[in-house]
């Protein structure tokens, strides 16, 4: 039950590899790396910024999530447990359609290959000692082999590295005091209101930290977005203010 909401990311992501696809492909043989190298970028902290988003919201209020939803709390207890999939199953996902558009698909299988091992070692072995968490560690290990696998090949597959690992580490550090803060929120809120509506409250309070860690962190940056709307909507009065 758990499992389609940890999912939720890979329905964005696969959009943006949709249209992002054939932008890159054209870029790659076109020789425009600068450009390419942009759009990778865009691509990886989009990805991993919609993951780490999230994640915290399903760490803080998976229980009320999986009671609201399923009546159950055990399905909130594995949505806890599996919120950390998120992270490396987006970076696996958007970092496979890239290369897959740069002609590089045996290596993106045989990193598909060596996750998927891992997957089936711990779902084989580990029921026993762990139960249904081996398979939240088997995922865990097998979106993240994969990811890091085809990070780092995505990294040397052009001559101008795109550069986006600072981006993920910080962002996944931002993402675990949002998540300790939207549980004290949540246990003070359960006092007072509804689960229901705990749900609702923590969730804009949580993203809001987010996005305010993230801009002070300069990971987020609204101004330059603003600036960039308006190049695109006003090329030629910025063209003839820069003359």
């Amino acid at each position: 039950m758990a499992l389609p909401l940890i999912s939720m990311p890979s329905s964005l992501i696969g959009s943006l590899a949709l249209v992002l696809v054939p932008e890159v492909s054209n870029n790659y043989y076109s020789g425009k790396f600068l450009t390419l190298k942009g759009n990778i970028e865009k691509a990886v902290k989009f990805s991993c910024l919609v993951a780490c988003m999230i994640m915290p919201l399903f760490l803080a209020l998976g229980k009320d999530i999986g009671v609201i939803l399923y009546h159950d709390e055990t399905a909130g207890d594995y949505i806890i447990k599996a919120a950390i999939v998120m992270l490396p199953l987006s970076l696996s996902l958007i970092s496979t359609s890239v290369l897959n558009s740069l002609n590089r698909e045996r290596q993106t299988l045989l990193s598909f290959l060596l996750g998927a091992s891992a997957l089936l070692i711990c779902i084989y072995f580990l029921p026993k000692f762990m139960g249904v968490t081996s398979l939240i560690l088997g995922l865990v290990l097998n979106y993240g082999i994969s990811a890091g696998i085809n990070l780092a090949l995505l990294h040397n597959a052009i001559p101008t590295r795109p550069n986006y690992a600072a981006y993920i580490l910080k962002s996944f550090l931002v993402a675990l005091p949002s998540a300790l803060f939207g549980v004290h929120l949540r246990a003070a809120l359960l006092k007072i209101i509804s689960p229901l509506f705990t749900v609702a409250v923590c969730s804009i309070a949580v993203i809001c930290f987010q996005i305010a860690a993230l801009y002070v962190l300069g990971l987020i940056d609204f101004q330059r977005k603003a600036s960039f709307k308006n190049e695109r909507k006003n090329p030629g009065k910025i063209a003839k203010s820069n003359a």
